[in-house]
């Protein structure tokens, strides 16, 4: 049974990034302009919508902290809010089919540098089959793994407010609660997704390796192995630690440089054209592009190295972390 080192593949991102700079560098301009499109769209579809949105909450949440529960103004504030669901269920429309394409478009150079460095064109960025491959194993998983999420928030809701003590206690001090047992509950959905989402974690590279949709592939291929391939996905991730805290420490010098309140930073502002054009929004936009890139490289490229080894090797002229050539331009 072929075997693969935790290590090597938890960094064989990180010597792709470092081996191939212009990928890199290209990955991280794309993803810079595509948040900037989308912040235009945004602002173009939903923009005061979705502020309109966010103040409707932040007023509800301010009364029912301070035991304001009058029912004419909650339901005058909910009915604010479905007026503007419409332009806001657009807005999300748009914005998952442009996020499934731009990380189509990542994942797919990455693999292709990774498994098929000297038969893909450099820069290996391109809107190709495998990347229309791709999007089908993005949506297939995606719906997968939303039904389940779905089921599991809402039994973590009633959970809650059964803890809380009822509908009647979250006007009081049951609202603290509720809150506690929201946010165990979201922890624990999001670990048991990455602990199955592990069993498809080479779906992606499977499907450009042998040029075909590879969904349920990937569960075999980790069999006997699983361990080793959480480890190796988890250690990818903690090594993108050191870098997420630049970017955030970048973005919270140019939040107190230009005197912005540090909130703008978890809520942004599309009420306008002028809004996302901020000093903040467009760092925002650098480091987040950069950042996303970065990550999909080193994610990607652990998937990747793992499909490989574990295939036995499978994919000819693959990058292997032993053979520099491979990496010459």
């Amino acid at each position: 049974m072929s075997d693969f080192s935790i290590t090597k593949a938890a960094f064989s991102g990180w010597g792709l990034a470092a081996r191939r700079p212009a990928l890199t560098a290209l990955l991280g301009a794309f993803g810079i302009v595509a948040g900037l499109v989308l912040a235009v769209i945004t602002v173009q579809i939903a923009g005061p919508q979705l502020m309109q949105m966010q103040a409707s909450q932040e007023a509800m949440r301010a009364a029912q902290q301070a035991g304001n529960t009058d029912p004419a103004a909650m339901q005058a504030q909910g009915q604010a809010m479905q007026q503007n669901l419409g332009p806001i269920l657009q807005f999300y429309i748009v914005a998952l089919l442009f996020a499934l394409v731009q990380s189509a478009v990542n994942a797919g150079a990455v693999n292709r540098a990774v498994l098929r460095p000297k038969t893909s064109r450099f820069p290996f960025i391109g809107l190709t089959g495998d990347e229309f491959r791709l999007m089908v194993v993005a949506i297939v998983l995606g719906v997968m793994f939303l039904i389940p999420s779905i089921v599991l928030s809402v039994i973590t809701l009633i959970v809650g407010i059964g803890v809380a003590g009822g509908p009647a206690a979250l006007r009081g001090g049951g609202a603290g609660t509720m809150q506690l047992v929201l946010g165990g509950g979201g922890i624990l959905i999001a670990v048991l997704a990455f602990l199955v989402g592990a069993r498809f974690a080479l779906a992606m590279a499977q499907t450009v390796a042998e040029r075909g949709v590879r969904i349920f592939g990937s569960w075999e291929l980790t069999k006997g192995r699983y361990w080793k391939v959480v480890a190796a996905l988890l250690l990818s991730l903690i090594s993108l630690i050191p870098a997420a805290c630049i970017a955030g420490l970048i973005l919270f010098g140019v939040a107190r440089g230009t005197g912005v309140e540090l909130k703008s930073l978890m809520q942004p502002d599309y009420s306008d054209m002028a809004a996302i054009m901020t000093p903040l929004s467009i760092a925002r936009y650098v480091v987040g592009g950069l950042m996303g890139a970065l990550a999909t490289i080193v994610t990607s490229s652990a998937a990747a190295y793992i499909y490989n080894a574990v295939s036995g090797g499978a994919v000819a002229g693959a990058v292997d972390d032993d053979d520099d050539e491979d990496w010459d331009d």
